[in-house]
């Protein structure tokens, strides 16, 4: 063996080396641009603005239905002790490839069924 020449081994491994340490580099750039990225698509910040922008403060209970069935989110309605619905209650699964998540909306009524409190926020569960 010529002692001039390093043997093809050395030049796969080398190949090897760097391919393996491209993808690293590369996967680490994903995770860091778009691995909190959600798989639904949907941010929360998103879905804030068109609540706020299309369900100001004293909506209708009906509005507020609308508003969720545009969106294809099932909301739940709760109500008080004495069967009144006073608020409309929705968790979205909003889940990425660093993180388990949902997005919860709660709407809070007035008693004569107008809008008088919203909440949305995207809710990460402990690991």
């Amino acid at each position: 063996m010529d002692r001039g020449k390093p043997a093809l081994g050395f030049y796969v491994g080398l190949l090897l080396t760097v391919t393996l340490g491209l993808c690293v580099v590369a996967g680490g750039t994903w995770l860091v641009f778009c691995g909190d990225e959600p798989k639904n698509g949907i941010r929360v910040e998103q879905l804030e603005a068109d609540l706020n922008e299309r369900l100001p403060d004293g909506s209708t209970w009906a509005q507020a239905e609308a508003w969720f069935a545009s969106h294809g989110i099932e909301a739940t309605a709760g109500t008080d002790p004495e069967g009144r619905k006073i608020s409309l209650h929705a968790q979205i699964r909003n889940d990425s490839f660093l993180e388990s998540a949902e997005i919860r909306i709660d709407l809070d009524f007035s008693p004569d069924g107008r809008i008088r409190e919203r909440s949305i926020y995207r809710f990460v569960y402990a690991l």
